[in-house]
């Protein structure tokens, strides 16, 4: 298992500098499935939620598009939270990766859901953008404590969601996530 305090801290420039060097290796080698699946589940689930009211085949449509969409997508994102959750200060990234991953994510769902037929698109971005900004600043301070990390060394799966309830206790105020 890897965690953030014993890894290579580096500068949002370093980190960025980096990235744009290497894409393929951040967003592809490293592309994250724990963070893929998950999202795919969540977020289906709120397309279907908000799409209910159209129909049922029009809600199953959206969820099914979301879900591909976001398993395809997310796992490259997260694999960018990954990479920018060892900048120091710890605020630098947070900032980085949710602005980054909500303008990205906005972007692309309206492209994919526009052409795909969305009926309820507006409210469906609408809501999906909220979870995206709050979900990458999350995702990236559960990721300083090594948990949904996809390389060599991390935990599987199933010991990353038994730490869950630990990491988020951890983003409590005056935790030291926070701090750094």
């Amino acid at each position: 298992m890897t965690h953030a305090s014993t890894l290579h801290r580096r500068s949002l420039a370093e980190a960025s500098r980096y990235l744009l060097a290497h894409p393929v290796e951040i967003l592809l080698r490293r592309w994250n499935w724990k963070s893929a699946l998950l999202s795919g589940l969540f977020r289906g689930a709120i397309f279907f939620s908000v799409n209910i009211v159209a129909g049922l085949h029009s809600a199953i449509d959206a969820m099914l598009t979301e879900m591909a969409y976001r398993i395809v997508v997310t796992g490259a994102f997260a694999s960018l939270a990954q990479w920018f959750r060892l900048v120091e200060p710890a605020w630098k990234g947070a900032l980085a990766v949710t602005v980054q991953l909500s303008v990205l994510n906005y972007a692309l769902g309206f492209i994919v859901h526009w052409f795909s037929g969305t009926p309820k698109l507006a409210m469906s971005l609408l809501v999906s953008f909220s979870v995206s900004a709050i979900s990458a600043c999350f995702q990236f301070f559960i990721m300083r404590q090594g948990v949904f990390i996809v390389e060599p060394g991390s935990a599987p799966l199933w010991t990353d969601l038994k730490r869950f309830p630990h990491a988020v206790a951890n983003l409590l105020p005056n935790r030291r996530c926070w701090h750094s």
